[in-house]
Protein backbone atom coordinates (compact mmCIF):
# COMPACT_ATOMS: atom_id res chain seq x y z
CA UNK A 1 0.00 0.00 0.00
CA UNK A 2 1.64 3.10 -1.12
CA UNK A 3 1.54 6.12 1.87
CA UNK A 4 1.76 10.14 1.37
CA UNK A 5 3.38 11.93 3.97
CA UNK A 6 1.63 14.50 5.51
CA UNK A 7 2.63 16.91 8.32
CA UNK A 8 5.24 14.35 8.99
CA UNK A 9 1.96 11.76 9.05
CA UNK A 10 2.39 8.85 6.54
CA UNK A 11 -1.02 8.31 5.37
CA UNK A 12 -2.32 5.40 3.23
CA UNK A 13 -3.35 6.00 -0.41
CA UNK A 14 -6.17 3.29 -0.95
CA UNK A 15 -6.84 1.02 -3.92
CA UNK A 16 -10.29 2.15 -3.93
CA UNK A 17 -11.02 -0.77 -6.56
CA UNK A 18 -10.47 -3.70 -4.29
CA UNK A 19 -11.63 -3.43 -0.64
CA UNK A 20 -10.55 -5.61 1.67
CA UNK A 21 -10.84 -6.17 5.71
CA UNK A 22 -7.26 -5.26 5.94
CA UNK A 23 -7.51 -1.83 4.02
CA UNK A 24 -10.86 -1.11 6.32
CA UNK A 25 -8.66 -1.90 8.99
CA UNK A 26 -5.71 0.12 7.88
CA UNK A 27 -8.38 2.82 7.76
CA UNK A 28 -9.40 1.95 11.04
CA UNK A 29 -5.69 2.86 12.45
CA UNK A 30 -4.91 6.03 10.63
CA UNK A 31 -8.31 7.24 12.34
CA UNK A 32 -6.91 5.69 15.78
CA UNK A 33 -3.69 7.54 15.14
CA UNK A 34 -5.44 11.41 14.52
CA UNK A 35 -7.73 10.98 16.81
CA UNK A 36 -5.49 9.38 19.97
CA UNK A 37 -8.09 6.84 20.83
CA UNK A 38 -8.75 3.20 20.89
CA UNK A 39 -11.49 1.73 18.29
CA UNK A 40 -11.74 -2.06 19.47
CA UNK A 41 -15.08 -1.85 19.70
CA UNK A 42 -15.37 -0.46 16.10
CA UNK A 43 -12.47 -2.64 14.94
CA UNK A 44 -14.18 -5.77 16.48
CA UNK A 45 -17.53 -5.30 15.17
CA UNK A 46 -15.64 -4.99 11.18
CA UNK A 47 -14.16 -8.30 11.80
CA UNK A 48 -17.54 -9.88 12.86
CA UNK A 49 -19.71 -8.21 10.03
CA UNK A 50 -16.55 -7.99 7.16
CA UNK A 51 -19.11 -9.15 4.27
CA UNK A 52 -21.68 -6.64 5.38
CA UNK A 53 -19.21 -3.72 5.52
CA UNK A 54 -17.44 -4.54 2.56
CA UNK A 55 -20.29 -4.59 0.58
CA UNK A 56 -21.72 -1.28 2.36
CA UNK A 57 -18.75 0.41 2.25
CA UNK A 58 -18.27 -0.44 -1.46
CA UNK A 59 -21.65 1.25 -1.98
CA UNK A 60 -20.54 4.30 -0.87
CA UNK A 61 -18.11 4.64 -3.52
CA UNK A 62 -20.96 6.19 -5.71
CA UNK A 63 -21.89 8.83 -2.61
CA UNK A 64 -21.21 12.68 -3.32
CA UNK A 65 -23.23 13.28 -0.10
CA UNK A 66 -21.77 12.80 3.40
CA UNK A 67 -26.07 12.11 4.42
CA UNK A 68 -25.64 9.28 1.86
CA UNK A 69 -22.50 8.06 3.96
CA UNK A 70 -24.34 8.84 7.37
CA UNK A 71 -27.54 6.63 6.06
CA UNK A 72 -25.31 3.77 5.71
CA UNK A 73 -23.31 4.05 8.30
CA UNK A 74 -26.35 3.71 10.30
CA UNK A 75 -27.72 1.07 9.09
CA UNK A 76 -24.87 -0.87 8.96
CA UNK A 77 -23.81 0.03 12.13
CA UNK A 78 -26.26 0.88 14.86
CA UNK A 79 -26.66 -2.67 16.87
CA UNK A 80 -22.74 -1.74 17.37
CA UNK A 81 -21.74 -1.25 21.54
CA UNK A 82 -21.33 2.74 21.68
CA UNK A 83 -22.60 3.71 17.96
CA UNK A 84 -24.01 6.83 18.70
CA UNK A 85 -20.59 7.73 20.37
CA UNK A 86 -18.39 6.73 17.42
CA UNK A 87 -20.24 7.42 14.45
CA UNK A 88 -18.84 10.43 13.60
CA UNK A 89 -15.34 8.28 13.89
CA UNK A 90 -16.93 5.54 11.50
CA UNK A 91 -17.75 7.91 8.84
CA UNK A 92 -13.88 9.02 9.06
CA UNK A 93 -12.99 5.37 8.47
CA UNK A 94 -15.86 4.96 5.28
CA UNK A 95 -14.58 8.42 3.98
CA UNK A 96 -10.97 7.10 3.80
CA UNK A 97 -12.24 3.59 1.78
CA UNK A 98 -14.68 5.04 -0.28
Amino acid sequence: MSTLEINNANIPIFDYESLTLEKITAAIKVVEKAHKLNFSTIRQFVTEHSSTVISEFNKMKTFESVDQKFQVIDKVFSTMPDYKELNYYILEIAILVS
